[in-house]
């Protein structure tokens, strides 16, 4: 099975997604990683051994879909839910699994000091 896990941006957050991919390839047999980020952050990602095959976004959002299509992804995992990983899922037309940011919950807590935020660490949430 090729997987497919999205995180577009944010240094801090793909190194959040390290244990993600990291339980991904130890718990499903035979995975195939395809990670996809932004260009700039290449350096970040590309020592990690537990991802197969990187793909980069480039700000052109046509030529960074055919690409994965052509890399015939099975399921995608999207830890940045944001519009534009949506309209990727949607062009792919493949099962996904995405990740809740829960915005929402954050700006009521940072707003009204609500906590209504889940009581788990945020990388146990990725997973």
């Amino acid at each position: 099975m090729r997987l497919l896990i999205i995180r577009l941006s944010s240094i801090g957050d793909i190194v959040f997604t390290t244990a993600a991919i990291r339980c991904a390839k130890e718990q499903i047999p035979g995975v195939e990683i395809h990670f996809l980020t932004k260009k700039s952050l290449k350096a970040v990602t590309e020592a990690n051994p537990y991802i197969d095959h990187f793909h980069y976004h480039d700000n052109n959002l046509a030529e960074t879909i055919a690409h994965l299509k052509a890399a015939k992804i099975d399921k995608v995992i999207d830890l940045h839910n944001n519009f534009r990983t949506f309209r990727i899922k949607k062009a792919l037309g493949l099962p996904s699994h995405t990740y809740r940011k829960l915005s929402l919950q954050k700006w009521i807590l940072t707003r009204f000091g609500i906590n209504l935020l889940p009581d788990t660490h945020i990388v146990q949430r990725s997973l």
